[in-house]
């Protein structure tokens, strides 16, 4: 594959196959985004023509805001070119698109904000998402199912249909039959573990010989068998009868596990007869006595001798080379069974995987009787089709694609993304299909500007990666490509003592006697010990601005290759008082808070008993010792009012909900676990826990129900694969040091990064036995279970992706990057060893099981090549002595504490994790509240008086009332306005007393008014909803509690976001240094479900002032965002988002999410608009809203 040339997104034709690769850093987004933006100026797509896929959920929304931002920003550049500044690339790239257009400025500009308004509309979806799409779309035509129903995951069904075939084979069988397949699978378990390698890649090719050859040679072993197989049974017994059967071999456990040489014999004569299929059955041991070697294996050395005459074994060779095949042969029958009978229940089931969505349409897209007609439907479609992240892809989504895009004579198919970043095989990942793509292209090119890393971080990589010449990937068609930095050095430097870093530092070192384990040991005490004098020595880094600022435990990574670990890296740290936090990918339902919580559900569903009340008090939520528990035993009141405060916990649960129930017992133990080290992870455990019980409980049977799902969620982590709602989530991270796995980290950067482990990346688990995953030279994924000799490409391939995964891991680094490398146990097999040792001798196909270090890994060997490499990379690599560990007991110096007093004394004292309201959030206050219509605000005294007409009647008890009176009544029996009678009077009256509200005493005319207003506010025709009391009961929701999980949601990222959709412009700016940690609580007034769209409706008695004006749209507008009402109303869809996400199927914020009603009810007419404000906030807002609400960096 070549290289491509350079690219540039204002030349590249738009038109045919277009690849682009994006090595790390390089702006892959920003080039995409600019793209996008060209096929709307110059070739008048709409948003619907443009089809933008890329591979997971979070990236698709991250693609649609980076998208409308830069629609955004090009329709203010075509009103007005002079704010554009030509020095910024964006920018710059924006004011040469739309120079390339006729169109007049204002039309274009109209058009553009037409276009980013629009964007939910778009279709920019995964690859999964679009399959489904078009299979909707296209059902009729494309002969794809309308509906396929409930979406399930495969490996339950494929372990369900594995058994049936493993019973069908043995049971029922003739004897003969069932042993061969036995001895082939002795369980159900053993068949479906040989399968499973092959049941996750749809169209993986078993390699080796067809059906045929292999039935031929079985046909020819089967005929000697019987005329020359004598010998063979004769001398097998012999061996037994004089002794000569070694007790370690396979053959004499064999003999002992089944009574005798006889039965061994049988065996083999069943083997032989063939299974139900016809496929031979031979046991392992029979390969051995093919050659001497062998044979010594399992006779003993006096009687090996006659055993290994030419004439002695008839028949063992074509034996021994028949028993792979047999095996092969009886797993292609198996698989294509599985397979075809998993798709018909699949079928039967109304169910499907993500899996069949691509197939079917593969297979519909392929299909020679109408898969041109839905490849030209499907184009039609998308004229254009944008795909990021392409080397994720596989052949089956390429082919779909290249069928519907390759020799259009309009529109084409971008594909961009980096070979050397293809680390995702295990998701099905398969960089020979962007191979593949390079060679069909019309066109290929390449990025060639980072902006990430400073110069000499990319000097020192190219070094590394040059040093074994044009093969450093190992795969034709990967070659490292060399890029210039973006920003200029000097700008950004860290310096340690007064002394500037160097780009890279390499620690050598030398682990050839050590035990195992113990060199990781020794590099991540290295690692510790210069982390500690990053934080605690005089240590500045530059940073965007060009200021010099202290290195933050932010600024520094510490990158691992398994969770375990990032775990003893973490607790490595922790020794040394360094806080860091993990991102990786563990269940919450394996941490030790997931027991604590289902022992407090146990005692919270039954307080009465005794046991489990014990058990929840023992847990770290409420603290108590052996001792406590004791005393408390023996105190009848305490006991008695513990026992209350669970009955009480028991009612809320029935009554709210689970994480209603929790709130409090976590409200309460944070002062106590937040003194902890951990006690951060804790309550996010805690919390996270409490959201996926609430998310479970729609779909569980009561408080039983419950607690038997989060045990058997417990019990079976591994049930799937770790949704992301389960994954741990992150702590608050501003001052800890990151840790994650290297899978982890791709798109990510940070300053300063730590490898101790990369020695050992790609050195463990030796890729040599079957099965054997590779490609042939078709670039077809293969598997070899050991007819193929394919341990050379095997091994070859597994350590391309070490080499890839170590890329990934280098091009982290922003400015510095510390890197071990030296001798140990293992550390020949890895990717270092290829990239820095391939002159020297490694070879990439091998796999070395040598005790003894090869020569070119010898210490000296080693030392020469740092030198060297740092000799060719300048000043970019230094080479310097592995840091000495620190003295024991040494810790970095903890900060002090908060002003008022030490950490835990007090919720006060942790500010950042407690139970927030939208009052609470706008005011700072801690005893804000949630009162119904307590955000009511008062008259301004400066507003002129009030018309006669209107109600005297003001503040936040007023307020209180009218929302009660709105949350009781039966809107549609409420009399029109006027209509009121005495009952009615009487019940607004009682409502009045009871909000604490004296009346006067002719109270008529103040309960006519108020009367009217209600009248007006439900019988007003709402937009799209039309009147309240036209909606039925069943379609509302009145005064909906809710509680948002907050994980360190930082308040100025958050308005940053809103602010740049025009929304929370006015909250002042001292709340915006909040961080929000805990719980969001409450209280929709009413949510309305209308011709399958869900409204937010709030009622609010503010006093406008005597204008009817007040209340017409400018100054409903300056109400709401004068009261940040505008910030309200979207926690509030927040709010609804996240329970029509888990309790409503088929969920799409865009089309379920109708918007918001604010009736201002004062200004209300009944007849029109008046004192009605309605928005729809955008659902990518909403989405954005959600991550950063937990916890995630803003996109």
């Amino acid at each position: 594959m070549s290289k491509g040339t350079p690219f540039d997104p204002r030349t590249m034709p738009l038109e045919g196959l277009r690849l682009i690769e994006a090595s790390a850093g390089t702006g892959k987004t920003f080039s995409l985004a600019g793209l996008y933006l060209r096929l709307l100026v110059e070739q008048r797509l709409t948003v619907r023509e443009i089809l933008v896929m890329t591979f997971t959920r979070a990236a698709t929304q991250e693609l649609r805001e980076r998208i409308r931002a830069r629609l955004v920003a090009a329709a203010r550049i075509a009103t007005d070119p002079a704010i554009a500044d030509p020095d910024h690339p964006e920018d710059a790239l924006t004011l040469d698109i739309l120079a390339a257009s006729d169109d007049e400025r204002p039309a274009l500009a109209r058009r553009l904000r037409d276009a980013a308004a629009r964007m939910d509309e778009a279709t920019i979806s995964t690859i999964h998402g679009f399959a489904q799409q078009a299979a909707a779309d296209n059902a009729f035509d494309g002969g794809l199912p309308f509906d396929r129903g409930e979406q399930v995951d495969d490996t339950a069904l494929f372990r369900e249909t594995a058994a049936d075939y493993w019973r069908s084979q043995t049971i029922g069988e003739p004897t003969a039959r069932a042993n061969a397949f036995l001895q082939l699978w002795s369980s159900p378990e053993t068949l479906f573990d040989a399968l499973r390698p092959a049941l996750q890649q749809p169209h993986v090719i078993l390699a080796g010989p067809d059906q045929a050859t292999i039935q031929a040679q079985t046909d020819t072993v089967r005929q000697r068998w019987q005329t020359e197989g004598d010998a063979l049974r004769d001398l097998l017994l012999r061996a037994e009868a004089e002794g000569a059967l070694l007790k370690s071999g396979d053959l004499h456990k064999a003999v002992e596990t089944h009574g005798g040489m006889d039965a061994v014999v049988t065996l083999l004569d069943h083997g032989i007869a063939g299974t139900t299929a016809g496929h031979v059955a031979l046991p392992g041991w029979l390969a051995d006595l093919g050659d001497p070697t062998g044979v010594r294996k399992h006779i003993k050395k006096a009687a090996a001798d006659k055993w290994c005459q030419p004439h002695s074994l008839p028949l063992t060779g074509e034996l021994a080379a028949l028993q792979p095949l047999g095996r092969l042969a009886a797993l292609r029958d198996a698989l294509a069974t599985v397979r075809t009978e998993s798709l018909r229940r699949k079928r039967d089931r109304r169910q499907f995987s993500f899996a069949d969505m691509i197939e079917a349409l593969h297979d519909a897209i392929t299909d020679p009787d109408g898969g041109d007609h839905l490849a030209a439907a499907l184009h039609e479609t998308w004229p254009w089709a944008l795909v990021d992240e392409f080397q994720d892809t596989d052949p089956l989504q390429y082919a779909i694609l290249q069928r519907i895009y390759r020799g259009r004579d309009r529109g084409g198919l971008l594909m961009i993304g980096d070979p050397k970043q293809a680390i995702y095989a295990f998701r099905g990942g398969d960089v020979f299909a962007y191979l593949d793509a390079a060679r069909d292209a019309d066109g290929c090119y390449h990025l060639d500007t980072n902006f990430r890393s400073t110069g000499d971080v990319l000097r020192a990589v190219q070094t590394i990666f040059e040093t074994p010449g044009d093969d450093a990937f190992l795969i034709p068609g990967i070659h490292f490509q060399a890029v210039k930095a973006g920003r200029r050095d000097g700008d950004r430097v860290i310096r340690l003592d007064g002394n500037t870093l160097p780009a890279m530092t390499i620690w050598p070192f030398d682990g050839s006697d050590d035990r195992k384990g113990t060199t990781e040991d020794t590099l991540m005490e290295a690692t510790v010990t210069r982390i500690h004098a990053l934080l605690h020595t005089p240590a500045t880094v530059t940073t965007d601005d060009g200021a010099d600022a202290p290195v933050r435990p932010r600024d520094i990574a510490v990158l691992v290759n398994t969770n375990q670990q990032a775990t003893a890296a973490q607790q490595a740290l922790s020794r040394r008082g360094i806080a860091a936090v993990c991102l990786h990918q563990a269940s919450v339902f394996t941490s030790d808070e997931a027991l604590d919580v289902l022992r407090v559900l146990r005692a919270a569903a039954t307080p009465a008993d005794e046991s489990s009340l014990r058990a929840a008090l023992a847990t770290p939520l409420f603290g108590y010792r052996l001792s406590g528990l004791i005393a408390l035993t023996e105190d009848e009141g305490a006991w008695q009012a513990l026992v209350e405060r669970f009955q009480a916990a028991h009612e809320r649960w029935h009554r709210h909900g689970v994480l209603a129930m929790l709130q409090p017992l976590l409200q309460a133990a944070a002062p106590r676990l937040l003194t902890l080290d951990d006690g951060e992870r804790r309550m996010t455990n805690y919390l996270q826990l409490g959201e996926l019980l609430q998310n479970a409980s729609g779909e569980t049977f009561g408080m039983s129900g419950l607690i038997q799902w989060l045990d058997d969620a417990r019990n079976n982590p591994d049930r799937s694969e770790t949704g992301e709602a389960e994954q741990l989530r992150l702590e608050s991270d501003d001052a800890l040091v990151r840790i994650a796995t290297v899978h982890k980290v791709k798109g990510l950067q940070y300053r300063i990064v730590f490898l101790p482990f990369a020695p050992f990346l790609g050195a463990t688990g030796a890729p040599d036995k079957p099965p054997l995953a590779f490609h042939d030279d078709q670039h077809r994924a293969c598997l070899d279970y050991g007819v193929a000799d394919a341990a050379g490409p095997a091994i070859r391939e597994r350590r391309a992706e070490a080499i890839r995964l170590l890329y990934v891991a280098l091009t982290r680094a922003e400015q510095a990057c510390y890197l071990p490398w030296g001798t140990a146990t293992g550390v020949e097999n890895g990717a270092l060893a290829w990239l820095l040792h391939g002159p020297d001798g490694a070879t990439p196909d091998h796999w070395s099981r040598a005790r003894k270090t090869p020569d070119w890994l010898a210490p000296e060997t080693v030392e020469s090549r740092l030198q060297e490499l740092a000799g060719r990379a300048g000043d970019a690599i230094a080479v310097e002595p592995l840091p000495e560990p620190m003295p024991a007991g040494q810790r970095l110096p903890l900060p002090p504490p908060p002003e008022g007093g030490p950490r835990g004394d007090t919720i006060a004292s942790r500010p950042d994790w407690s139970v927030y309201s939208f009052s609470r959030l706008v005011s700072g206050s801690r005893h804000a509240t949630n009162t119904a219509g307590a955000d009511d605000e008062a008259p301004d005294p400066e507003r002129a008086e009030p018309a006669p007409q209107q109600i005297e009647l003001r503040g936040p008890q007023f307020g209180t009332a009218i929302h009660d009176m709105l949350e009781a009544m039966d809107f549609a029996t409420w009399p029109l306005p006027g209509a009121t009678t005495n009952a009615h009077h009487d019940w607004m009256a009682g409502h009045l007393r009871n909000a604490g509200i004296a009346l006067p005493e002719r109270p008529a005319p103040l309960l006519d008014a108020v009367g009217g207003m209600l009248s007006r506010t439900v019988h007003a025709p709402l937009p799209e909803t039309g009147p309240l009391a036209s909606i039925p009961h069943a379609h509302q929701r009145r005064e909906m509690e809710f509680f948002l999980g907050l994980s360190g949601s930082q308040v100025a990222a958050v308005i940053d976001r809103l602010s740049a959709a025009g929304y929370a412009t006015a909250l002042p700016a001292d709340r915006r240094a909040q961080t929000l940690r805990g719980l969001m609580h409450g209280f929709i007034d009413l949510i309305v479900a209308v011709d399958g769209r869900y409204y937010i409706v709030d009622y609010k008695t503010n006093d406008l002032g005597a204008h009817a004006l007040a209340y017409q749209s400018d100054g409903l507008q300056t109400a709401v965002r004068h009261g940040h009402y505008d910030l309200q109303y979207l926690i509030y869809t927040l709010a609804l988002h996240r329970h029509l996400d888990r309790s409503l199927p088929g969920y799409d914020p865009a089309e379920h999410l109708g918007g918001v009603h604010y009736l201002f009810v004062r200004g209300m007419t009944g007849e029109d608009a008046a004192g009605v404000f309605t928005d729809r906030p955008p659902a990518d807002l909403i989405l954005a809203l959600d991550r950063l609400f937990a916890g995630e960096e803003a996109a």
